[in-house]
């Protein structure tokens, strides 16, 4: 059963995101990063993801964010994919926390196939340096928490 979303909305809102948070190219680390990410979501009825995720920050405060999960939702198994755009207030940041926002589409399989429009705002810790951590709340399937830790491949700093 097909829930009627339309994919392209996100993009669009998240387009627009990134143009407004920056209109000019604000210097920032471009890469590639692996992660590891936790996501728990309410509807229909909780269930939760484990799985691996990988991150290519583009340009500037703009992260592309991709995650495929296998979990549990009730007694039965839940597999979950994402596709987010994410723009970062500070992406240089080498201690405390940085906030971001983020735009996307998730995709889960458990009985029947379920598609939304996915929109989240959180923190992303020391993004400016190595192994670090992200949080965010958000909606996609109802209620959606994640956790995620992450690690640099192949970073290049500004100008580098």
């Amino acid at each position: 059963r097909r829930t009627g979303v339309r994919p392209g909305a996100a993009v669009l809102l998240v387009l627009g995101l990134s143009g407004a948070a920056h209109p000019g190219s604000a210097a920032g680390q471009t890469g590639m990063e692996l992660g590891l990410v936790a996501v728990g979501t309410n509807r229909p009825t909780a269930g939760a993801v484990v799985g691996p995720s990988v991150a290519w920050r583009i340009a500037g405060r703009d992260r592309l964010v991709a995650l495929l999960g296998a979990g549990t939702r009730g007694a039965g198994w839940l597999g979950r994919g994402e596709l987010a755009w994410q723009v970062m207030l500070d992406p240089n940041r080498r201690s405390g926390v940085s906030p971001f926002a983020g735009a996307g589409i998730a995709v889960e399989r458990d009985t029947v196939w379920r598609e939304w429009v996915m929109l989240e705002a959180g923190v992303m810790i020391r993004p400016g340096v190595g192994p670090g951590w992200s949080l965010s709340l958000g909606l996609g399937g109802g209620l959606r928490l994640m956790a995620a830790h992450r690690w640099w491949l192949g970073r290049r700093l500004p100008g580098g």
